[in-house]
């Protein structure tokens, strides 16, 4: 393992203190309310958009039906199309027995997670294929590992579900220093705290307030304030500022000796939101041709951000021009490796994925000593 450099030690202010020690293009005024950004205003009429309607559900072929089941899933190099991701996101909904549960009809289901589609922008990375493969990695976490099977109450799966689909609804392709930095309109709305998170949620409760598809429709009272409070949780715990604090939070949870218990709703809160987390951040858990693409459309964005930096004069954020090798190397070693380790050591089927996080971590090394 490498020593943290300075590159690191920026990324980690960035993440935990939700802005970095950036430099500024001289003369220029790093928060002139002028330099407002306009980086793609979201609006949340979205999701009133009567575009959201899937008209035919598509067929997947056994493959694609396969696939689902396998951390291998390869979403980017199989070019899959909009329309099979929806119908990959309904498998994934079933797989979770969360149709079945709730009594949802199949129509609803279609329409929401047509609706999420479309809350989703044409991003590099932040898109609904994103979206998908977080969904992906809760199944696949859930189904590996037998105490989240006894843990999870059904409102549970239910709330993971809808929360892996739409945590990233509406993403601007930026981060939440960017936005703050540039007196973004979603900054001011949410006072600078999770910005983008508490963007994600408020978004995806428009899209649920409307009835084609509300897939709580059918929850009593209690039971849906629940559902929203620990979708809420799960998807702010995505926030990589809370990263080291959720991981020591769970490890002392882990280390006090006592039993997870199903009865206790902050335990199962913790694990929602572990779980939650440690899928989206799932792309170093792959395979290393799924991983890398994953990682090269990240840098894309930075790459896309840099720039909107450059052109409204606002700091410039270093650490997203450091190499690719060099940053994939920091990041899993200082932030994925530690998480899914620390979740190993409870959840003993995790060890796989560590195994594959390592040898990508190895990966990325020898591609940064050769270069």
């Amino acid at each position: 393992m490498s020593d943290m450099d300075h590159v690191t030690r920026e990324w980690l202010a960035d993440q935990v203190g939700g802005k970095s020690k950036l430099v500024s293009k001289e003369g220029k005024g790093s928060f002139a309310f002028a330099a407002a950004s306009r980086f793609d205003r979201i609006s949340l009429q979205v999701a009133d958009s009567n575009t959201t309607k899937v008209e035919m559900m598509r067929e997947l072929s056994d493959t694609q039906v396969d696939g689902l089941r396998s951390w291998d899933l390869d979403l980017y190099n199989a070019h899959t199309s909009s329309d099979e991701l929806v119908a990959m996101a309904i498998r994934l909904f079933d797989a979770l027995h969360v149709p079945s549960d709730f009594g949802i009809a199949s129509h609803v289901l279609t329409s929401f997670v047509g609706a999420v589609r479309t809350g989703y922008f044409a991003r590099p990375f932040h898109n609904f294929t994103h979206g998908v493969y977080v969904l992906h990695g809760c199944r696949m976490l859930f189904e590996e590992c037998p105490l989240l099977q006894h843990a999870f109450t059904p409102l549970d799966r239910l709330a993971l579900a809808i929360a892996a689909l739409g945590h990233d609804i509406g993403h601007t392709g930026t981060n939440n220093a960017f936005l703050i930095a540039s007196n973004d309109e979603r900054a001011l709305r949410y006072n600078d705290r999770s910005v983008l998170e508490s963007m994600h949620c408020s978004f995806l409760f428009h899209v649920l307030q409307k009835p084609e598809n509300c897939v709580l429709s059918t929850l009593e009272t209690a039971d849906y304030r629940e559902v929203r409070r620990t979708i809420i949780g799960a998807i702010y715990s995505t926030d990589m500022a809370n990263h080291f604090n959720d991981i020591a939070k769970f490890k002392n949870r882990r280390q006090a000796g006592q039993e997870w218990i199903a009865e206790e709703a902050a335990d199962r809160q913790m694990l929602v939101e572990m779980v939650l987390h440690a899928a989206d951040l799932s792309g170093p858990a792959r395979s290393w041709d799924v991983s890398s693409t994953w990682a090269g459309l990240v840098g894309d964005e930075f790459v896309a951000q840099l720039k909107e930096e450059e052109r409204l004069g606002l700091p410039i954020s270093t650490f997203m021009q450091a190499p690719k090798p060099k940053l994939e190397r920091n990041f899993i070693e200082f932030f994925v490796l530690p998480l899914y380790k620390e979740m190993s050591e409870l959840f003993r089927e995790v060890s796989a994925r560590v195994e594959q996080i390592t040898s990508n971590h190895e990966h990325w090394g020898t591609i940064l000593d050769q270069s």
